[in-house]
């Protein structure tokens, strides 16, 4: 792909994409031929021409990728639609990270995803977020979230569907964070059959969507209990060190006991080791989880690497920037095995 510098954003955007960076995007194994005929058959979007010196090659613009993916992607839409809770209570394991690579990922296989952030910390919002940095006061404007579509017209409320922000991707849409998230955990807390309060804020938009992920915050609240209610799947990302196995017995247990108290059915709670590294620990605890949990954990664990963390820095998910990488192979294989997993494909 080629970079341009975004100097308003201050970061990296990636603008064109050739025939052999989409087959590596979607580790498609035909021939670029293959590509190439269906954009003759107007099958997937035209490229266009870009010259590079002496010649001219092929290219598509980040925003036609979905529209490839539908087609050529590794993932399939499911027959209804899914909602997603990705949740641990502990901070530093990835879990934004992977709520982020995940909707971007099912995003670019041509899936209608929405993402709605549940952390005061506003994190997976600044990574979806595509309007420019303020640079005065003046250009800091306040966007409306969960909290205003849960007031009436008459209270300065909005509806849902006005809160919904658009991404990059024409196939991924957020719902934006805020401080007052704090406010409508106070105000889930005193309604009646409060655990089922964001459902139903969420009820006229969910077929608009194949996939629905809530980013959660560590810590216990009427928020995360919603998002567990509302939620057909539940992954736990577990950090591959010390801090996160001394307590993972503990967070998996906070989950496994709400279900049991609620009287939940999800369709697949997964654990996912994040964090592995190469030493002799990182090892060993990996393998305990996978002691531990056995019928719930991934084949997959993710790595700490760097380029994980590039990837957000660019806007993008790791199989975006760098698809070669090991750290992409892991999101790939993870992804693939959850997706399965989800849809019983």
């Amino acid at each position: 792909m080629i970079f341009t510098f975004n100097y308003k954003a201050g970061r990296l955007m990636i603008k064109i994409w050739t025939p052999n960076e989409v087959t590596k995007l979607f580790r498609i194994t035909k021939t670029k031929t293959t590509l190439l005929r269906d954009e003759a058959n107007n099958t997937i979007p035209a490229a266009e021409r870009v010259n590079r010196g002496q010649s001219f090659v092929r290219a598509w613009k980040k925003e036609d990728l979905p529209l490839i993916g539908k087609v050529h992607g590794f993932l399939k839409p499911p027959q209804k639609t899914k909602i997603i809770s990705i949740y641990t209570a502990k901070g530093g394991v990835l879990k934004t990270t992977m709520s982020y690579n995940f909707a971007r990922i099912f995003a670019l296989n041509g899936i209608r995803t929405l993402v709605v952030g549940l952390d005061v910390q506003c994190s997976v919002t600044d990574m979806l977020a595509v309007m420019p940095e303020a640079e005065t006061i003046d250009e800091i404007s306040f966007i409306p979230g969960l909290y205003e579509a849960s007031k009436t017209s008459s209270d300065g409320g909005i509806s849902i569907e006005n809160v919904i922000q658009k991404s990059d991707l024409i196939t991924l849409d957020f719902i934006p964070e805020s401080i007052n998230l704090n406010l409508l955990d106070q105000k889930i807390r005193d309604a009646k059959r409060r655990e089922y309060f964001i459902e139903r804020l969420l009820e006229p938009i969910k077929n608009n969507y194949d996939i629905i992920i809530f980013d959660n915050a560590p810590n216990w609240n009427f928020l995360i209990q919603n998002s567990l209610v509302a939620a057909d799947v539940v992954i736990s990302p577990v950090g591959c060190d010390i801090g996160t196995y001394k307590s993972v017995s503990q967070n998996i247990g906070i989950i496994n006991n709400y279900k049991k108290e609620m009287d939940l059915n999800w369709s697949n709670f997964i654990i996912i080791p994040t964090l592995l590294e190469k030493s002799k620990l990182s090892v060993q605890i990996e393998a305990q989880y996978r002691t531990m949990y056995p019928e719930l954990i991934t084949a997959q664990s993710i790595r700490r690497g760097i380029k994980g963390q590039e990837s957000m820095f660019y806007n993008a998910s790791i199989i975006e920037t760098d698809p070669s990488s090991p750290i992409a192979s892991d999101y790939f294989d993870t992804i693939s095995e959850v997706w399965g997993r989800i849809t019983g494909a």
